[in-house]
């Protein structure tokens, strides 16, 4: 596919306004890239590289969690095995009759400590003092069951998963920043927790080993062979990337262009390119593009799939979602733009889902093979 541009050259954003003539010109960042402009589509990727904010992952507070696979695929046989290496396991719910929460009370047996989350979670944790009364009692209530350890307690977090969670109005964030301060009030109260264990379910799960990094403590993550979890909407996913990659963390380092959309930065390069080489367009090849993005097909077959699934093309929800960096989401959307999954962008319009049908998209790609 070939792709025009028109014959004024967009201004680039500074401080978040256009400024008409730029003090440092693409003419100056596509001389660097002078060989790479031959192929528009590494051109692209070095533009983007260079002109938008660099995203990495790192895991939380750099605490990384020790992340172990169950030998069974069920939900089930981690839930007792974590509830066995446990000195105590905690359990946080707002509904307690779900089979997951009936499956730990009886797996943990005497070892079990129920805490009850307020539907008014999200008003408690707007007030420091209420806040901070609601930790203290949960860290009482740890100091006080009989299995409790002075030299040393391994706590098993458990609870209800996001999907339940919801219904009560409860989200992972909400049930972390709870067990933050409830690790603190350990602390605080001379109670030493030596590790912090979960099965890395979303919702309660997930909030504990997040807290847990947050406050530094160790903590450790028995998943079901498969790393399977399921999210807010109760979708099945499974790999061990993904279910890693909520432990994690972005970290954007924002150049001085980052206010600009990566269409108006192609648009302005290409029109500066053009003057200079004479060329009246530049060649978007797209088996380069995915090369260059250290993206294979099944990768990209994965990323439409996702966004046919959830009928939504937004270039956020797959750097969320997947793990990927500005650029590389972005030359993602441009692809699949290629391959009309999806809408060209229009100025500030988002982008439409073209393609909807799961069929032809399994189709398109079978043709790619």
């Amino acid at each position: 596919m070939t792709l025009k541009f028109h014959e004024n050259a967009l201004p680039l954003f500074r401080d978040g306004k256009l400024e008409p003539e730029p003090e440092e010109s693409l003419e100056e960042l596509l001389r660097l890239y002078e060989k790479a402009c031959d192929n528009y589509s590494l051109a692209c990727e070095k533009i983007l590289a260079a002109a938008r904010p660099y995203t990495e992952w790192s895991w939380i507070n750099d605490v990384v969690p020790r992340i172990m696979e169950d030998s069974a695929r069920n939900y089930s046989h981690r839930t007792w095995v974590n509830a066995v290496l446990s000195d105590i396991t905690l359990a946080l719910a707002s509904d307690f009759s779900s089979p997951g929460e009936i499956t730990t009370m009886r797996a943990a047996g005497d070892k079990h400590l129920r805490c009850q989350l307020s539907r008014n979670l999200k008003h408690i944790l707007r007030f420091d003092r209420e806040a901070a009364e609601e930790a203290a009692e949960i860290a009482e209530m740890i100091r006080s069951h009989p299995c409790f350890k002075e030299d040393g307690l391994r706590l098993n977090i458990a609870g209800n998963g996001l999907v339940t969670l919801l219904k009560s109005g409860i989200d992972t964030d909400m049930v972390t920043a709870l067990l933050v301060k409830v690790f603190s009030a350990c602390e605080k109260e001379g109670i030493k927790i030596v590790e912090v264990r979960s099965g890395g379910q979303s919702g309660v799960d997930e909030a504990g080993i997040k807290a847990a990094q947050k406050c530094g403590l160790e903590c450790s993550i028995l998943a079901p062979k498969g790393f399977r979890w399921r999210d807010g909407r109760g979708n099945e996913m499974e790999g061990k990337d993904r279910f890693v990659r909520r432990f994690r963390q972005e970290h954007i380092d924002s150049p001085a262009w980052e206010k600009a959309r990566p269409d108006e930065y192609l648009e302005y390069a290409a029109v500066k390119y053009n003057a200079a080489s004479g060329l009246d367009e530049l060649q978007w090849d797209i088996d380069l593009k995915i090369t260059h993005m250290n993206l294979a097909d099944t990768e990209l077959y994965e990323i439409a799939q996702f966004i046919v699934g959830q009928g939504n093309p937004s270039q956020s929800l797959i750097m969320r979602h997947f793990g990927k960096g500005y650029h590389d989401a972005t030359l993602a959307m441009y692809t699949l733009e290629d391959l009309c999954v999806v809408s060209p962008i229009q100025g500030s319009k988002p982008r439409k889902l073209l393609m909807t049908d799961m069929d032809e998209l399994d189709a398109l790609f079978a043709g790619r093979k």
